[in-house]
């Protein structure tokens, strides 16, 4: 599931998606990603 992720995270940022925008989503997703691994670690 991780590596799924991690995976589409990669395509992602290697879209042509320009700087400040991928700095934008990234910041959106992230405690969303960060509830994920915190249900998968405990």
């Amino acid at each position: 599931l991780i590596y799924e992720g991690l995976r589409e995270a990669k395509e992602f940022f290697d879209s042509d998606l320009d700087q400040p925008q991928k700095f934008f989503l990234a910041g959106m997703a992230l405690p969303y990603v960060h509830g994920i691994f915190n249900n998968e670690l405990s």
